[in-house]
């Protein structure tokens, strides 16, 4: 008596599959906001039924990375532009704050992790595998906040990630991001291994800005327009005219640190000032 693969664990499979696949194109911007979802194409490409891609779909809809339009059918959700930009905010400081109090727990062993990481993220650059960085940059901030002493700022680091997810393709939507990433990751490692963290959180800090600028630019770009990358509040935002699309020119990595160092002895010099 034959079965039906569709009856049993096969289809348990199936389904899991083809939410894997289809989630992770959202989360990786492959399939962008306003882009529809064919089930007969989708069926096609992944080589699997269409019954498994509809359960897939109504449970990526429940999670809100897709919305259902009468007479259009499912179709990949906007992202809120003021939500993004707040959420960046509390990265900033957040993962700022992790570096400063992670710097004298961190040993030679997450110095040298970090330095394989960036290793492997110049010959990801090199090869342009911008969708590889994602993750290679996930790991590079993970060492670090993993030697925070204090849990809860890491457990809201990585709740604020998950929540953001979809905005850590920036590397896929905007590669030039990439080269400067490097050079921050380079500058922050230098820092922690002379145990300045203050200089480190600085450099996080700034890191996070930067990347929300290009993110910003790219969004409102002409070039997101064309590729349907479109976000919620993007036609009210005020300077939704004024960003030419071209993301901010980076700084050297040795002028941000001198930067960002004359910042910190000018902030321990009122300090003391004030202690007198």
């Amino acid at each position: 008596m034959f079965k039906n693969p569709e009856s049993n664990s096969t289809f348990l499979t199936k389904n899991k599959f083809a939410y894997d696949r289809l989630r992770e194109s959202i989360i990786r911007g492959e399939l962008k906001p306003g882009k529809r979802l064919i089930i007969r194409e989708l069926s096609r490409r992944l080589g699997i039924s269409a019954i498994p891609i509809r359960e897939a779909i109504a449970k990526l809809t429940t999670e809100g990375l897709l919305i259902h339009t009468s007479h259009v059918g499912a179709i990949v959700s906007s992202i809120d532009f003021d939500e993004l930009k707040e959420k960046y905010i509390i990265r900033a400081e957040l993962e700022g704050l992790a570096t400063l109090y992670a710097t004298e727990f961190l040993n030679d062993r997450d110095y040298q992790m970090l330095q394989e990481n960036i290793d492997r993220m110049r010959q990801v650059i090199k090869k342009k595998e911008f969708s590889k960085l994602g993750p290679l940059n996930k790991e590079f901030h993970k060492i670090i906040y993993q030697a925070c002493p204090y849990k809860k700022i890491y457990k809201m680091i990585f709740d604020l990630w998950d929540d953001i997810e979809r905005a850590q393709s920036i590397f896929a939507l905007v590669p030039q991001r990439a080269g400067f990433t490097l050079q921050e990751h380079i500058g922050i490692l230098h820092a922690l291994q002379q145990k300045d963290g203050v200089l480190a959180q600085s450099l996080v800090k700034t890191q996070k800005q930067l990347a929300w600028k290009d993110l910003e630019s790219f969004l409102n770009s002409d070039k997101s327009r064309t590729s349907n990358f479109y976000m919620q509040s993007r036609i009210s935002h005020p300077d939704s005219k004024k960003v030419s699309g071209i993301p901010p020119k980076a700084k050297p990595l040795s002028q941000m640190i001198r930067s960002v160092d004359k910042r910190s002895r000018k902030s321990n010099l009122v300090q003391s000032a004030d202690e007198d």
